[in-house]
């Protein structure tokens, strides 16, 4: 029992935590992200109005710790995102069923030209799986075309196109 007590206490942190999380833009080194510790847990795909493959979401999993990471190509740029990892239960949800992008824990504002967005955190537990909504605006610099964008999953509900995906480490 205390065992049951102690994972939800723990995934409870988890999902309600407010500490900052750490954004790292294409420029910044990845080291961290490689070795003998890094592996990745699941990719899918990024989807801009619904039906434009732009990139890829890849989860990762480093020294214990999860790493989001966007990547767009074809001449798109993240200008937003907004992520969500933890308990389904916990993400922000409006009336209608909708998620609230905006209330998402983990979101960020990209300059211009901006191709890859990596989110660090929070500390992941073995054997546990966590719920990812992964969401941006994106622009296509070549035809001005801006869009939303979603990783690729099943509905989450409500009456919008948004998905999310399961990653279990």
């Amino acid at each position: 029992m205390k065992h049951i007590l102690l994972l939800f206490g723990l995934v409870s942190l988890m999902s309600c935590s407010t500490d900052p999380i750490t954004t790292q833009e294409a420029t910044t080194d990845s080291s961290r992200r490689s070795g003998d510790n890094y592996g990745v847990v699941h990719v899918t795909d990024l989807f801009a109005g619904q039906t434009i493959l732009i990139g890829s979401v890849e989860v990762a999993n480093y020294d214990d710790t999860v790493y989001v990471t966007y990547r767009t190509n074809n001449g798109w740029q993240i200008d937003k995102t907004h992520l969500f990892v933890g308990d389904f239960s916990q993400m922000p949800i409006n009336g209608g069923g909708n998620p609230k992008v905006g209330k998402f824990p983990y979101k960020g504002n990209h300059p211009n030209g901006t191709v890859e967005v990596t989110f660090e955190g929070p500390s992941v537990f073995s054997g546990m799986c966590y719920y990812n909504a992964a969401h941006a605006q994106v622009k296509n610099i070549n035809s001005g075309q801006t869009e939303s964008a979603w990783a690729d999953g099943t509905p989450i509900g409500g009456n919008n196109w948004a998905t999310g995906f399961e990653a279990c480490f």
